[in-house]
């Protein structure tokens, strides 16, 4: 496998289990709870460095422990964070995501807040191979499309799962 670089959302998700899905304004209690990497991009570069290739993430986190958490994590699977971007002041992508033991499943989602929509800081390294961007940053997939596009190498642009022939 070669080296993929996939751009867009990274966050926390904080994940609870329970007996069933909450209903109303009270207080429940999880049976057992954990915390992990999420996001579609920091998903899929996690899987490739799982599978043995080179990943470069490129996303925009919030300077803050949130943030520290996800390149934490990030770090430890081996992804390559040169391409992520710290706002000062910003605050980085999480989820509370609530699992009931017949399935079911909610999420809230926050998507951040002070984080620049600007790629400029987004440079494509020389030996990527692939391409891959989802669509929860739109002007960085655009520009990591175009960078593939301009170099000729193959790229995929996510949920859509729409492959771009370059």
């Amino acid at each position: 496998m070669g080296h993929v670089f996939v751009t867009g959302l990274a966050t926390l998700d904080f994940v609870f289990r329970l007996d069933q899905m909450p209903a109303g304004g009270e207080k429940f209690q999880a049976q057992d709870v954990s915390i992990v990497g999420g996001g579609g991009a920091a998903n899929a570069a996690v899987a490739v460095a799982r599978l043995g290739g080179q990943a470069s993430l490129a996303t925009r986190l919030g300077d803050d422990a949130v943030g520290e958490m996800i390149l934490s994590e990030l770090r430890e699977e081996g992804v390559n964070l040169d391409q992520i971007h710290c706002a000062p002041a910003g605050i980085s992508a999480f989820s509370s995501i609530y699992v009931a033991n017949n399935g079911d499943r909610q999420i809230v989602n926050f998507r951040g807040a002070g984080l620049s929509d600007d790629p400029q800081f987004l440079e494509m390294p020389a030996s990527v191979d692939v391409a891959l961007a989802d669509t929860r940053w739109n002007a960085g997939a655009q520009k990591t499309l175009d960078a593939a596009k301009s170099r000729g190498i193959s790229a995929f642009w996510t949920p859509s799962h729409r492959y771009i022939r370059t």
